[in-house]
């Protein structure tokens, strides 16, 4: 979102010298712009589509010059704006609407594709190399607690109704590729696969058995993730990878590792009903495996063992393989 013809310049005159606060200034004066836009932006309608140019506007009609968003109280407290300014190309931008997009649309920018669609809370569109569309979620909890309760101008929120089209993710054996990465998108396709490439219109992911494997683990099944993906995307999960989610699915929990549990055996056939008739055995029971072995907690073995004595048994304990 970052452009090479956008540069911040510190105004140096006759009167004016830097002083040492003088970059952490700056930096703080470029906070309180992003902390304006996410006041807006978590005002705004959540769950759609809103386009970035309209989004613009809205900045605009609530500032109309971008000098307002961090003014500093001077004498008398009258506003004043410190000695920073930015350029374009060389030209000390102006408040018109153009030079405004200029600033605001590559903070904005910025903000939309770093840290909001790193977390998930926006999902971005790029057209090229130009963001175009954004939707937010749950940016409203975090600011108020709250859902958003008023809606954008009709105009901008009628442009805002409908999803850009976007393509579904091109599948080549292994390989995800799409051309750019929404919030939704990176939660959905990190269940299946590695992340290899993350560039904007460069995005590229491997299919990956283990995060296959812990997806399942979580509860995931495959019709899940296949509910997920048209959800995501709009499509259908392509055949190839529907066909290796569901031969991991097939071959997921055919063996079982447990671990800190024990395993009881006996003797013969009737020393478990004995067993329950003297113990709470049936209180501590995982698996009843045969009439012959059961397996309960290994945290339960010290009471259960005190127990088996106390009713006359003489329990044999064996020390198991960590």
């Amino acid at each position: 979102a970052a452009s090479p013809q956008l540069k911040m310049v510190r105004k140096v005159g006759g009167y004016q010298f830097v002083l040492p606060g003088a970059i952490s200034t700056a930096a703080q004066q470029m906070t309180k712009l992003r902390q304006a836009m996410l006041q807006v932006l978590a005002w705004l309608p959540e769950e759609r589509w809103i386009s970035v140019e309209e989004l613009c506007k809205l900045f605009y009609c609530i500032a109309p010059t971008f000098n307002q968003l961090w003014a500093v109280s001077g004498t008398g407290g009258y506003p004043y704006q410190p000695g920073w300014y930015f350029t374009w190309e060389g030209r000390v931008l102006g408040h018109e609407p153009e030079d405004w997009g200029r600033l605001v649309g590559n903070c904005l920018g910025f903000l939309l594709v770093g840290p909001l669609n790193w977390f998930g809370i926006a999902d971005v569109y790029v057209d090229g190399s130009a963001l175009t569309h954004v939707r937010l979620h749950g940016l409203a909890h975090l600011f108020r607690h709250a859902s958003p309760s008023i809606e954008l101008d009709r105009a901008v929120a009628a442009a805002g109704l409908a999803a850009p089209v976007k393509a579904p993710p091109v599948v080549t054996g292994d390989t995800i590729k799409l051309k750019t990465l929404a919030g939704n998108a990176a939660l959905v396709l990190e269940q299946i696969a590695q992340p290899e490439t993350l560039q904007l219109n460069n995005v590229v992911y491997r299919l990956d058995v283990a995060r296959v494997h812990a997806a399942f683990e979580r509860g995931a099944s495959v019709d899940s993730l296949a509910e997920d993906w048209e959800r995501c995307f709009g499509a259908r999960l392509p055949a190839e990878i529907q066909k290796r989610l569901a031969a991991w699915w097939q071959q997921y929990g055919q063996v079982r590792l447990y671990q800190n549990l024990t395993l009881i055996e006996f003797a013969d056939d009737y020393a478990l009903a004995e067993m329950r008739a003297v113990t709470a055995i049936d209180d501590l029971l995982l698996v009843e495996i045969s009439p012959r072995a059961v397996v309960i907690p290994a945290t339960a073995v010290e009471s259960l063992y005190a127990a088996l004595q106390k009713a006359g048994y003489t329990p044999k304990l064996t020390d198991g393989t960590e």
